[in-house]
């Protein structure tokens, strides 16, 4: 190694040395940042390409619920016209009912006379041989 030579200040062997493996450091530092940006750029591009896709499947999910709404809505509507039809259906068995009570109060007065009838009839007929 030579000493530098303070009157014409030249730099010596270790400071130009030192200065290029900073440089060349620089350098290579430089080149990994760079690559790195360029990773990071294919992550952003795949990032939006899946941000896209999130879309289309939020977008077709909306719609899906929007369709399985509307068909709920139509099953609602069908049941409550099958309640519409049970009440109805319990209206007419009611009116069965009351109707069926009717007879068997009728049927059951008919049944008392018929039963008087006979009693009155056989009273008359042992009255008449006694």
């Amino acid at each position: 190694m030579t000493a530098s030579n303070p009157t014409h200040k030249m730099p010596d062997d270790r400071n130009v040395y030192d200065a290029t493996r900073q440089a060349m450091q620089a350098a290579i530092t430089d080149a990994r940042f760079d690559t790195v940006d360029a990773r990071f750029d294919t992550v952003d591009a795949r990032f939006d390409t899946v941000d896209a896709r999130l879309d289309a499947i939020t977008a077709k999910i909306d719609d899906l619920s929007r369709q399985i709404d509307k068909r709920f809505e139509q099953v609602d509507k069908r049941f409550e016209q099958v309640d519409e039809r049970f009440e109805q259906v319990d209206e007419r068995f009611e009116q069965v009912d009351e109707r069926l009570a009717r007879l068997d109060e009728r049927f059951f007065r008919l049944y008392q006379v018929l039963l008087g009838g006979a009693v009155v009839i056989i009273a008359t007929l042992l009255g008449t041989q006694l």
